[in-house]
């Protein structure tokens, strides 16, 4: 500081140093990075869906996971997840799928609309297949509980190339 105010003297400079602005900061970043507060739905309005983009798998530098949210009005949240934990490709969409589901519950969504690219998962989660493993029954179970938090539920199967943003996340977290 002393260093500051030495150097800048001949310029006609007085040097005050900065005051800390660290609650400033934290406030900025909380308001910047929150999301909008849910507002009440008006009884006779439609509900308008929440899209929620997922993408899970495991490389042998460990497992990760992206998760897309899209509210109705535009906004979009993006998260990579990194697995601390043993898991398969499975296991890694599974989580990606709970962990968007309950991000979009939290939010306050009341009609969400899933989009996986891995069939095996989406066809389990629509009763098409079964899970045969007792860790897979698990994570089936966990899932076909959280739409029920939802007044509707929709789980669709997505093109690789329509679930590129989740993939570049999953990527990012595997990295």
């Amino acid at each position: 500081m002393v260093k500051w105010a030495v150097e800048l003297a001949p310029y006609d400079i007085n040097y005050e140093p900065r005051r800390a602005i660290k609650a400033q900061a934290l406030a900025d970043f909380i308001a910047e990075c929150s999301a909008p507060y849910p507002q009440q739905r008006q009884p006779d309005t439609p509900l308008m869906p929440w899209t929620l983009y997922v993408d899970g798998s495991v490389t042998s530098g460990g497992g990760g996971a992206g998760v897309i949210v899209v509210s109705p009005t535009g906004w979009v949240h993006e998260q990579a997840l990194k697995f601390l934990f043993k898991a398969s490709n499975n296991q890694a969409e599974y989580e990606a799928l709970l962990t968007g589901m309950d991000l979009c519950c939290t939010l306050g969504a009341e009609h969400l609309c899933e989009f996986s690219d891995l069939e095996l998962i989406v066809s389990k989660v629509m009763g098409e297949y079964e899970a045969r493993d007792d860790v897979m029954m698990a994570y089936l179970a966990l899932v076909k509980e959280r739409p029920k938090t939802f007044r509707i539920f929709e789980n669709k199967l997505v093109h690789r190339s329509e679930n590129r943003q989740a993939d570049a996340l999953l990527k990012l977290a595997n990295s």
